[in-house]
């Protein structure tokens, strides 16, 4: 058996899947949704779901979470966790929202499996309501002792994309920038 080899190949899937499909799936979805929230639609849209998401823990861009993962893939909700984290809002809706994404079912794997005979409609409906359930588990039960402080209302807070320039191009390289990840851990304790 050839260890190396095994561990190399592993190690070069590991680099072509995070470079060559989470990477990119990450950068265009945050650029969708940045422009989408110049344009004001994320407005809109949260101010018209937050009432309806708010008693399984949700918030508005939730919902925009839950299509993600449908339609899109398993990387694409990390675009939508970014922009709430980035707006305040609490580790107890973050992790709501979180298990929802776990919770339910992949594009990237429904789709394909459609060819096979996977009634797509049927399965996306059992996923949305496994997410939901998860959502409102982790609430109410596995997440009541996390945090629910500074938690600001997704539809009323004010974005930092409408302060900035507003051509598409300045909005899609600082979707891009967003990205990527922006903390670097070292495995060695900083002496100061």
């Amino acid at each position: 058996m050839d260890i190396v080899g095994t561990i190399m190949a592993a190690g070069r899937s590991a680099v072509e899947l995070s470079l060559f499909t989470l990477l990119p799936v990450m950068v265009v979805m945050l650029s969708i949704m940045r422009l989408a929230e110049a344009a004001g639609l994320l407005d809109g849209l949260t101010r018209l779901l937050a009432p309806l998401l708010r008693p399984l823990g949700l918030t508005g861009l939730g919902i925009i979470a839950l299509l993600q993962v449908s339609f899109v893939s398993f990387a694409a909700p990390v675009a939508t966790l970014a922009i709430m984290e980035r707006q305040g809002v609490s580790d107890r809706h973050l992790a709501t929202t979180f298990a929802m994404v776990l919770a339910m079912g992949q594009a990237n794997v429904v789709f394909p499996m459609a060819a096979l005979g996977l009634d797509i409609g049927r399965f996306l409906a059992i996923s949305a309501l496994g997410g939901l359930v998860a959502a409102a588990l982790t609430y109410h039960l596995f997440g009541r002792h996390l945090s629910t402080e500074d938690w600001a209302d997704d539809a009323l807070t004010s974005h930092a994309a409408s302060e900035e320039a507003r051509s598409i191009l300045a909005i899609i390289n600082r979707a891009g920038g967003e990205a990527l990840p922006r903390r670097r851990y070292s495995l060695i304790a900083d002496p100061t």
